[in-house]
């Protein structure tokens, strides 16, 4: 193995956990944000059944107006937030957004 290839390696895992990373930030901001405005978005909670994964959801639900859920077979599905809701996690997603974008790249 070259020294080049070892160096690519070292920055495509790099690229691949700082995406992991983001995404997780992305995922954890948005649970904080349903906790806060349960009033606007409703109880997470509120179903028996089916329960919040959040960040730990394997299927793909769209983030800015759809939250995972799992009930005790281990099935997961989107529920569809409510459209204030939406709208205002739209604009929280962009601020998280912006404010990782403006986070320094860690050079190795």
């Amino acid at each position: 193995m070259t020294k080049c290839s070892i160096i690519i390696g070292i920055f495509l895992i790099a690229a691949i956990n700082g995406q992991a990373s983001k995404r997780r930030i992305q995922y954890e901001s948005v649970s904080q944000f349903l906790f806060h405005n349960s009033k606007l978005c409703g109880d997470p909670f509120s179903d028996a059944v089916w329960l919040p994964v959040l960040d730990l959801c394997s299927i793909e639900c769209e983030i800015t107006s759809e939250y995972c859920v799992e009930n005790e077979e281990l099935t997961q599905q989107c529920k569809k937030l409510p459209e204030d809701c939406q709208a205002l996690l739209r604009k929280a997603i962009k601020q998280i957004q912006r404010h990782i974008r403006s986070q320094k790249p860690v050079y190795l």
